[in-house]
């Protein structure tokens, strides 16, 4: 059972990966983002939704999201173990988002019920891929 768990974990995973990178019309690169910070107004950030969890601050996820939660692509969200989305939950992936595994144990289970929601762009592609990776190791995911 574990392991048909982590054969379809690693399936979905793999499916959201190349479902933001497919086929694109120019290959232009963006132009780069204004350095300039606006200043902050009453309004600029909105008030989560009361269906919706704020990002926490600590960017680990572990066990179980038992509240529907946004993950956002100014940081990098990393998996301690098995990560699982409850049945009632949504969980919100912006495009541009890095999720990471600590560990080569590290997976994420959507259970039956719950929604994921993961539109990334080939500009903006959300990935999956190690903690090494993530934190700029060169070559950390060589051997696979």
């Amino acid at each position: 059972m574990k392991k048909t768990n982590i054969v379809i974990s690693l399936a979905a995973l793999a499916t959201l990966t190349f479902s933001g990178c497919g086929g694109g019309g120019s290959s232009s690169t963006p132009a780069p983002a204004s350095s300039a910070t606006p200043a902050p107004s009453a309004s600029s950030t909105p008030a989560p939704s009361a269906t919706e969890t704020p990002a926490p601050t600590d960017t680990t996820l572990k066990g179980d999201i038992s509240a529907s939660t946004k993950l956002t692509a100014d940081k990098v969200w990393y998996l301690d173990g098995k990560v699982n989305v409850k049945s009632g939950v949504t969980l919100t992936v912006e495009p541009g988002t890095t999720i990471a595994g600590k560990t080569p144990a590290s997976y994420m289970v959507v259970e039956p019920g719950a929604k994921l929601i993961a539109k990334g762009t080939q500009a903006e592609p959300i990935v999956f891929t190690s903690k090494k990776d993530a934190d700029g190791k060169s070559g950390a995911n060589k051997a696979g």
